[in-house]
């Protein structure tokens, strides 16, 4: 709470909440920042770094995504692909419903959205079929 008055502080309070929260507690604290308006680029970078570490459970990480997929900022939506990203790796894959998370942020209006997101191509899964050699 004192670092909360100074907004020079936001990435050193952002590396303590990823270090002291819970996931899902990590990611409305994180949506409430950036419905905010407070997150700048290295915030944002933050906010990154806490929802690849290991302090988020992979058992928590789908929640945390939904919670950073309903946010009112593109910001927040684009920190749920990363999350997303990570609930879909090695091991993982990409299921059924990590794909409609996937397409819903592929569609969503903000670019930086949008685009993040449909550079995460080709989950194999997508493939309806191969595509003939040209």
């Amino acid at each position: 709470h004192v670092l909360t008055a100074d907004p020079r502080w936001l990435v050193l309070r952002i590396r303590c909440a990823a270090a002291a929260m819970a996931g899902r507690e990590l990611a409305e604290y994180l949506a409430r920042l950036g419905e905010s308006g407070r997150l700048d680029a290295d915030a944002l970078a933050a906010c990154h770094a806490a929802v690849s570490s290991a302090n988020v459970a992979f058992e928590e990480l789908e929640a945390v995504t939904d919670r950073l997929l309903r946010s009112s900022s593109p910001d927040v939506r684009r920190v749920a692909l990363t999350a997303l990203v990570r609930d879909a790796g090695p091991s993982r894959g990409w299921a059924p419903e990590r794909l409609e998370r996937l397409v819903r942020l592929q569609s969503d209006p903000s670019p930086a959205v949008s685009g993040a997101a449909l550079a995460v191509f080709p989950p194999r899964e997508m493939i309806d079929e191969p595509k003939p050699a040209a």
